[in-house]
């Protein structure tokens, strides 16, 4: 089997599947095509929207990390701006797939619920971007959450900082450490200053 191997810069992405039949070895090519986002015609680069995709959280990670008590990063997180875009983006996308497979031009890859069946259906850079950009979101959305959960537990700096850096490099493992560190009893102790101050 043979895929794009490189990012087209168009919103088409063409796949090709080649296969061998025959001792004579004749070579039958079924072309599909997947439209990244339908209408409008621009010529929009999917690696400039894998790198828009990218983009978005960065100021939300930043401030979390580096200024988690500046008054512009708690409004900036209440909010739900990049959630909006991120959301609007991914329907966009996830439109367009099943737009195409509606009108008969087919998923890429066979749809079926085997890890071998859902590789081969997001194996192109189209769905790709859509499986990131899914990932990315969920990734900010816990994020937040986790440091939310931290100013009102009074955490640690460090013990916040680190936990929302494995949340922006690897979501479920830092969620993990953070869920650890809030079931323990280190963030007991954590809240003491605040009860007493009531």
């Amino acid at each position: 089997m043979q895929r794009c191997s490189a990012i087209q810069p168009v919103l088409l992405c063409k796949c090709a599947n080649v296969r061998e039949s025959g001792s004579r070895g004749e070579t039958r090519a079924t072309i599909r095509r997947w439209p990244v986002i339908s209408g409008y015609g621009y010529p929009i680069m999917l690696d400039t929207l894998f790198l828009f995709v990218n983009l978005i959280p960065v100021p939300y990670w930043l401030l979390m990390i580096v200024l988690p008590r500046h008054p512009y990063t708690r409004r900036l997180t209440a909010g739900w701006a990049a959630y909006a875009l991120l959301g609007l983006l991914y329907t966009a996308l996830l439109g367009g797939a099943v737009v195409m497979a509606l009108t008969g031009g087919g998923l890429p890859g066979t749809l079926t619920l085997s890890l071998d069946g859902v590789a081969d259906a997001i194996g192109t850079p189209s769905g790709v971007l859509i499986v990131w950009t899914h990932i990315v979101t969920f990734d900010l959305f816990v994020g937040v959450w986790v440091y939310q959960e931290s100013q009102r537990l009074r955490a640690p700096r460090w013990i916040a900082s680190v936990c929302l850096f494995f949340t922006m490099m690897s979501g479920p493992f830092g969620l993990l450490l953070f869920l650890l560190w809030r079931s323990s009893g280190a963030a007991a102790f954590s809240r003491q200053p605040q009860l007493n101050d009531e």
